[in-house]
């Protein structure tokens, strides 16, 4: 009889998971809104961990400047508080450079554009009747064949340039009027970071008392090796990551001011900004300082893509994997992979947080690897030739047996 429950639990157990899989399956926009509403629910908790989780990389390093014998005596009472306020001070310094050099610029090339917009229409036509009145005349009646009405086309792109405009300015309304629940989050957040930062050893005592009387000891272990492996991936990375940031921003600054391309100081940043997005934040800041320096000379725009691929080059060649490749220990397919699946999923946070979680992950799965493996790499290879050798003898044992039916 015992066998028998045994299988008959297993049996119920199996039928509950396909009948929940079922109603998941026919119900998964319920389920997504569900997740949506939770998601927006906790995203000023999640927010907060994020920004106390940055600031800690920071605030430890104020501490222990804090703490040296040089230190003042009355500091000492006071160094979490201190090192918590230098953490945020740095970061809004570090974030009002940034917009310093690129907002004026950014102003002073969309003015730019504005006012070229109708100049260029102007140039185009007249350049369009130039055109057709070079053509010869059985050329013009080959043309004529289409219906081409210039000044439509013209007029359309015109139109065009005025919605897309429009819509700009409409969805930039519409991000201003969800502007306070933004603010009311970020202070939601902010504050629930400090709360964290002032107490975090009190809360990871509380966290540790939980696992270890919940759990038993191996997977306490396990638990804590999880946890431990992705907060160094998550420290490496963004440690790693600020510094090349800061190193490709500086050489591409300077050499655009030794070439003498315009907008040096934003497009500079901006490198600098996008290349915490792994592999394809290159690309994204030297396609929009392109196209801001097309807006000035088409030619300098050319030259300023050789240069920035030039750059890139020596910085993905030389410099990323001195500074960030060698801390995370993640070969460069598993970061391109990291890089597609995050975005694809989760946009630029995916991006952000794909690389150090594959890094965690890819850690955790090679050490286990080298727990378990029972073969050396020599046995490996010859299981595979075996392997090889096995289904190239199958293949020929079936030859030789269909041609004997034939026979």
């Amino acid at each position: 009889m015992k066998p028998i429950d045994k299988l008959d639990k297993i049996v119920v157990r199996y039928i509950f998971l396909i009948a929940g899989l079922v109603l998941a399956i026919f119900n998964y926009q319920l389920i997504f809104a569900w997740i949506d509403r939770i998601f927006t629910v906790f995203l000023p908790i999640l927010s907060g961990l994020a920004i106390a989780y940055v600031l800690n990389i920071l605030m430890v390093r104020y501490e222990k400047l804090l703490t040296q014998p040089s230190t003042q005596k009355w500091i000492k009472p006071y160094r979490r508080p201190i090192a918590i306020l230098l953490s945020i001070v740095t970061i809004i310094l570090v974030l009002l450079f940034v917009l310093g050099l690129v907002l004026p610029q950014v102003y002073n090339v969309l003015t730019e554009v504005i006012s070229a917009v109708p100049f260029q229409i102007t140039r185009l036509e007249e350049t369009v009747t130039n055109f057709e009145k070079m053509l010869p005349s059985e050329s013009m009646e080959f043309l004529g064949r289409f219906q081409l009405d210039w000044a439509d086309i013209l007029k359309n792109v015109q139109d065009w340039g005025n919605r897309f405009i429009t819509s700009v300015v409409n969805t930039t309304l519409s991000t201003v009027g969800s502007l306070t629940t933004i603010i009311i989050n970020g202070v939601v957040a902010f504050i629930f970071s400090i709360y964290l930062l002032l107490s975090k050893e009190k809360l990871l005592d509380q966290f540790l008392r939980l696992v270890t009387t919940y759990t038993s000891k191996p997977v306490a272990r396990r638990i804590f090796y999880v946890l431990t492996t992705i907060d160094d991936s998550f420290k490496h990375f963004f440690t790693g990551a600020v510094i090349d940031a800061t190193i490709l921003g500086i050489l591409v600054t300077t050499g655009m001011w030794i070439f003498r391309f315009p907008y040096a100081g934003m497009i500079g940043s901006l490198t600098g900004f996008f290349a915490l997005v792994p592999m394809l934040g290159a690309y994204i800041s030297g396609a929009i300082g392109a196209i801001l320096i097309s807006v000035h000379s088409v030619p300098q725009a050319l030259w300023f893509i050789i240069f920035v691929i030039c750059v890139q080059q020596f910085e993905g060649n030389v410099i990323y994997p001195r500074v960030v490749g060698g801390s995370i220990g993640l070969p460069g397919m598993w970061v391109l992979f990291a890089v597609t699946i995050g975005g694809g999923l989760f946009g630029v946070p995916g991006m952000l947080l794909g690389v150090p979680l594959a890094s965690a992950f890819y850690k955790i799965v090679k050490r286990d690897v080298l727990e378990r493996e029972r073969y050396s790499y020599e046995e490996r290879q010859k299981l595979l030739h075996i392997a090889k050798y096995d289904s190239f003898k199958q293949v020929a044992d079936d030859t030789d047996q269909t041609s004997q039916e034939t026979n």
